[in-house]
């Protein structure tokens, strides 16, 4: 069987040998449609990388949970103010805050692009660490990278497209999260 791939004519078992490769793969904004479809693409490969890294990580720790998911937690009461919080509000600061101001001062300083990517990696990382090893690591780190990766991305284009495009795979992340921990936790609580 032959897959074909960017022009190239692979076989099936020579595509397939990276194993969880095509989630390693960096996703190109100039290979997609528009930036919607590049968004959506990311998105769905953010959110199996976040399974495949959270999933170890319930097993090796299997205390701890994300504060949302406590009962007790003050969003948990008001579905509507959660989603407005971690899905409009937190995408913006976060975004200006974690990716558009550390990335821009190394562009700005000339660094390399490595350095800019790390240095939206890292604030995004160390502000979810604090909620757990778990949100630090899946959440934080995992999810810090792809953010990092679509703000770059968009910014070969714009200032503008790179804020965009990272506020909305963030927003849509960030309300599939809530919709997740909604079923999950929320719904069943008394």
């Amino acid at each position: 069987m032959v897959v074909e791939e960017n022009n190239s004519t692979l076989t099936l078992s020579a595509s397939l040998k990276g194993g969880l490769g095509w989630l390693l793969h960096p996703l190109r904004l100039e290979n997609f449609r528009g930036p919607w479809h590049f968004i959506l693409c990311l998105t769905l490969q953010n959110l199996a990388a976040n399974v495949i890294v959270a999933a170890p990580l319930f097993f090796l720790y299997p205390n701890g949970h994300h504060p949302a998911a406590d009962t007790d937690f003050s969003m948990t009461h008001d579905l509507w103010r959660a989603a407005l919080a971690i899905a409009l509000i937190a995408p913006v600061f976060e975004t200006l805050i974690l990716q558009l101001a550390p990335i821009e001062i190394a562009r700005a300083l000339r660094l390399s692009h490595v350095v800019q990517f790390v240095l939206g990696v890292i604030p995004f990382a160390a502000l979810h660490f604090p909620m757990g090893i778990k949100v630090g690591i899946a959440a934080g780190t995992v999810s810090g990278i792809f953010l990092s990766h679509a703000y770059l991305e968009g910014r070969t284009n714009s200032l503008w497209t790179a804020c965009w495009i990272t506020m909305a795979f963030h927003a849509i992340h960030n309300l599939i999260c809530v919709a997740g921990l909604y079923f999950a936790v929320w719904s069943t609580s008394p």
